[in-house]
């Protein structure tokens, strides 16, 4: 854990396996080895880390949370949950999972979500998550012209950052006005290459 936190991560592998050359079924070095794999950006390595935790003990909570980050990311819903619902019971005061449950709430009304988020908004206007959480839930109910205007704060705020123009780039597309995001993609090229 000394390497993971320094972001250390190819010490903290190394440190794992070392660990796993005299206990290869020790379910938490095996979630955690996961865990840097992930990070590293070796998914299915960190996919067959987090299984092989799970075949030694089935309810260790890194391991569920992983799979919940993993399937998150290719779209897999129905596993999505499954470690979701696991690590609600097993780890509900981590704070990945809070707001992965604080999410499917909002999604289940997102009426009451816009609302609340407004008024966190208004006692913060540059919290920049919630702004997004705010495009993504206008979004899902249809209201693109609240959307839209939410993320051009996000914009405001961060106009070089290329994570944030990929993300508006992809609503755009989403919203089929792949023309609004050709501009964006454009406009953030041009502008990196008068920096350089």
């Amino acid at each position: 854990l000394y390497h993971m936190a320094r972001q250390e991560l190819d010490l903290a592998v190394a440190a794992f396996n070392a660990v796993l050359q005299s206990q290869p079924t020790d379910s938490w070095t095996l979630g955690h080895l996961g865990q840097c794999l992930q990070m590293l950006g070796r998914m299915d390595e960190s996919q067959s880390a987090y299984e092989r935790s799970l075949s030694s003990n089935p309810d260790e909570p890194s391991a569920h949370r992983g799979l919940a980050s993993l399937a998150k990311a290719r779209g897999d819903t129905d596993a999505y949950q499954r470690h979701l619902d696991v690590c609600e019971k097993s780890i509900p005061d981590d704070p990945w999972v809070q707001g992965e449950i604080l999410a499917r709430k909002e999604l289940a009304d997102p009426a009451a979500a816009i609302a609340r988020r407004e008024g966190l908004l208004a006692a913060n206007p540059n919290d920049l998550p919630n702004l997004a959480r705010l495009v993504s839930l206008c979004e899902s109910k249809g209201t693109l012209e609240k959307a839209d205007g939410y993320l051009q704060k996000i914009l405001a705020a961060k106009p070089d950052d290329k994570d944030v123009i990929a993300s508006a780039s992809a609503y755009f597309r989403r919203t089929n006005r792949p023309e609004r995001s050709l501009e964006l993609v454009q406009k953030f090229a041009a502008g990196r290459s008068r920096k350089e």
